[in-house]
């Protein structure tokens, strides 16, 4: 028998109801006990155990039948020290956290008695001494991202190839697009400064942001995409508008210093750079700013 969409769906959804009932029936019968219990891929419902004892799958199953659930449902342990990892780690988040605001990008929440392994932790390009002291406490325990790049570095790792900007650079008739003031930045920092937009054209020219642009680091030799800003950022809709013929307009331009480049490190070395950002247009065209230079110190 094949069953139409609407019967899938309801047998889904009656599926899903029965799975969270046990849920409940689990942690009121085992309590503390329970680690975690989801659906995995295949909707098969599992529950995590600290330690499974010889009657944990009977009961399980027996409460699974009780309920009306069919199938399958696994019941597997953590792995062996994973708890208490966990208990250390989320101690040591935060604490980093308190010493070190906004040196995490991504983290596991704490407020959870367990998270299973690995946790994915990203924190910003100039704290790979963080990462190291992470890595060398809990080892694969954790997956380390240090700006752009893996930490880490995986040595068998395939050498990335060369990206470069794919938007065409906006016709120098139609806009001459400058930086505010000469502009430079110490390795590793992010700093926001402005780009001006000086319409050439016969009809405004709206620029539509998030509040700002976002700049991709060129190498100047090749022109290829060498690094940038790395991080969360709101996406609120502004637009920024200049008149025709010589109108003015003046967008905040948001710089980092990641390397996305592993040969060149964690953040991008000292010397002389170029930068260029897209250009969301209201017309619907999209293009980006001319490459302008800048300056990397230390």
């Amino acid at each position: 028998m094949t069953l139409g969409n609407d019967q899938f769906d309801a047998d889904f959804w009656r599926r899903q109801s029965v799975g969270l009932r046990l849920f409940d029936r689990v942690e009121e019968v085992l309590g503390d006990r329970v680690l975690e219990c989801r659906f995995l891929p295949d909707r098969t419902p599992q529950v995590l155990l600290e330690q499974v004892g010889p009657d944990d799958v009977r009961v399980i199953g027996n409460l699974a039948q009780g309920i009306g659930l069919s199938g399958e449902v696994k019941v597997v342990a953590a792995a062996h020290g994973a708890v208490s990892r966990w208990q250390q780690l989320a101690q040591d988040l935060d604490e980093l956290r308190r010493r070190s605001p906004g040196v995490l990008l991504q983290y596991p929440t704490a407020s959870s008695r367990f998270q299973p392994e690995p946790h994915r932790i990203a924190l910003t390009a100039t704290a790979e001494d963080v990462a190291a002291a992470l890595h060398g406490r809990y080892g694969a325990a954790v997956t380390l991202q240090v700006g752009a790049l893996r930490y880490p570095p995986d040595p068998a790792a395939t050498p990335l190839r060369a990206s470069f900007p794919s938007l065409p650079v906006m016709d120098p008739g139609r806009a001459d697009i400058r930086l505010q003031a000469e502009l430079t930045v110490t390795r590793g920092a992010t700093v926001r400064t402005a780009v001006v937009l000086t319409n050439r054209s016969a009809s405004p020219l709206e620029v539509q942001t998030n509040g700002q642009l976002t700049a991709q680091i060129l190498d100047p030799e090749t022109g290829a995409v060498a690094g940038g800003f790395v991080g969360a950022q709101t996406l609120p809709l502004i637009p920024f508008t200049a008149g025709p013929r010589g109108g003015r307009v003046e967008i905040p331009l948001l710089v980092g210093t990641a390397s996305m480049r592993p040969e060149l490190g964690y953040t991008l070395p000292p010397g002389r750079w170029q930068l260029t950002a897209p250009l969301d247009l209201a017309d619907g065209t999209q293009h980006r700013i001319p490459a302008l230079n800048f300056n990397i110190t230390d």
